[in-house]
């Protein structure tokens, strides 16, 4: 939901992509060091795939694991229910390399899930000690601070603007003010925001944290449709913190492959939205 220039995939493309995954994959499982790693490429399969059977159940096996092998596609996972196990799993990926970015960074996402804000935040205390930051990480901050009501230090956070981008900022900015309450100035902001309309995934997020459920189910309809929709509807969800995004009933893809993997919808919601009462 971070990326700002995304043109819809024409279905010979995606068909192309998908062929492609499939021999990366099976390229992957074939030379796996053990059987963690054959798994991590199978749960990659599922994700990404027209069929969701045996995903939650997949995930689950993958995050018990002990050998330190990331699980590179947890979106829907982390929102629906295995947040905790994929807490225990970061942590202990943390613990087999402390240097890694990406593993604080879903570690304090898995945190936020389970409602463990104190967690969320020490953990991206410590990833800002690392050599290299990771900028995904400002977004989970801000939700966990908005999830303590610390206002204050969310917007010094936006304002710092270290690694911030014009569009990410915007994007915080509008979030920001939605978890206050304050649906008069995330409105003026959306409408001044120039990735307005631009950007579906980040389209549906803003417009769900606004509590505006119409306009939030017409972008879940089209992304529904598109190659890779429900993949994107999974992500979306879990970087909202907000819920459902949308309701299940306007994405049928979306809402079949739920139904194949053996996960509950709707997700909860680790993060208080004022303005979004559903």
């Amino acid at each position: 939901p971070l990326q700002y220039a995304q043109p819809p995939l024409e279905p010979a493309a995606a068909a192309e992509i998908a062929a492609q995954l499939r021999e990366i994959l099976d390229l992957t499982q074939r030379n796996a060091r053990n059987e963690e790693e054959r798994r991590s490429a199978a749960l990659t399969r599922i994700y990404l795939s027209d069929d969701w059977t045996g995903f939650a159940a997949a995930s689950a096996q993958q995050f018990a694991g002990r050998n330190c092998v990331e699980t590179e596609f947890n979106d829907a996972p982390l929102a629906l229910g295995l947040a905790a196990a994929a807490e225990e799993f970061y942590r202990r990926a943390i613990e087999c390399d402390p240097l890694v970015t990406d593993y604080y960074w879903n570690h304090a996402s898995a945190s936020l899930w389970t409602g463990d804000t104190r967690r969320t935040l020490a953990s991206i205390g410590n990833a800002k000690r690392l050599p290299e930051s990771d900028a995904r990480l400002q977004w989970v901050e801000l939700m966990a601070l908005a999830a303590e009501r610390r206002y204050d230090g969310a917007e010094s956070l936006v304002a710092s603007g270290v690694e911030t981008a014009r569009a990410r900022r915007g994007h915080y900015e509008i979030a920001l003010a939605a978890a206050r309450g304050d649906a008069a100035q995330a409105r003026a902001l959306w409408q001044a925001f120039p990735y307005a309309g631009k950007v579906k995934q980040l389209d549906l997020m803003l417009l769900a944290w606004m509590g505006d459920r119409d306009a939030a189910n017409s972008v879940a309809r089209w992304v529904d449709s598109q190659p890779f929709g429900h993949v994107a509807l999974a992500e979306t969800t879990r970087h909202c913190y907000c819920g459902a995004p949308f309701d299940i009933d306007q994405t049928p893809n979306f809402r079949a492959r739920l139904a194949e993997s053996g996960f509950p919808w709707p997700p909860k919601k680790p993060v208080p939205t004022p303005l979004k009462d559903w």
